[in-house]
């Protein structure tokens, strides 16, 4: 997993990110491909562009890596006269063309109830809720437990200079959406960092906490206690 960052400033932006390219092989294991691997990208003279998440996407049969689909896209598309926020939306486009990731967020559904049925376990119910797929499950024993999975996905920051020069950083995540994280014509959005990918660490030193603390069990008890006494 990588871990992108832009550091929005009154001086300039910082995009900046790891080297590593991983990857998992036939036998489900991760593997490192590369340490030497281009995450950061100039798409224009005034914006470039950060990527985290697949390594490689499928083009007719063949895995290609997602930094060729970067180049091919800055080839292919007059950009120049375009915002950031609408650049944004065109790599989304084009990018979508290759990976179908509708339809293979459709097909995860399959997928886990084939893994489940291996386990003895049968898939009772599922839906697919912000990119993810939402399910329940029960055990031989009869007890019944919930999962939540996903596929994984391609996460870009785009941020750069519109010709006006007010400046954006657009937080692109597929499956998901286009957020815009920074934009000097709003108030209070001006400025400050933004990270995707593996961002567990980062959130801890910025943060003083790892937002995924909000998924364990005792938080989400002691959150509805709280809510109860108000």
């Amino acid at each position: 997993m990588s871990l992108g960052i832009a550091v929005t400033t009154t001086g300039g932006i910082v995009l900046a990110a790891d080297s590593r390219q991983s990857y998992v092989n036939r036998k489900g294991m991760g593997r490192v491909g590369s340490d030497s691997a281009q995450k950061v990208f100039n798409l224009t003279d005034r914006v470039g562009v950060v990527m985290a998440g697949l390594a490689f996407l499928d083009d007719n049969g063949t895995p290609k890596i997602v930094s060729r689909f970067i180049e091919e896209f800055k080839r292919v598309h007059e950009l120049k006269k375009l915002n950031v926020q609408q650049i944004a939306t065109k790599l989304v486009e084009f990018l979508g063309e290759t990976f179908k990731y509708k339809k293979l967020l459709h097909q995860l559904p399959q997928q886990i109830e084939a893994n489940l049925k291996k386990n003895g376990m049968e898939l009772i119910e599922h839906k697919i809720v912000n990119a993810q797929v939402v399910f329940k499950f029960k055990h031989p024993n009869g007890e019944i437990q919930s999962g939540v999975t996903g596929i994984q996905g391609l996460y870009f920051l785009v941020a750069g200079f519109n010709n006006d020069g007010t400046h954006m950083v657009c937080n692109v995540s597929m499956p998901g959406s286009i957020e815009l994280m920074r934009d000097s014509s709003t108030k209070g959005k001006e400025y400050g960092a933004d990270w995707i990918g593996q961002t567990d660490v980062v959130s801890r030193i910025v943060l003083g906490v790892d937002g995924r603390i909000s998924a364990l069990p005792f938080v989400q008890k002691a959150a509805q206690e709280v809510s109860n006494l108000k």
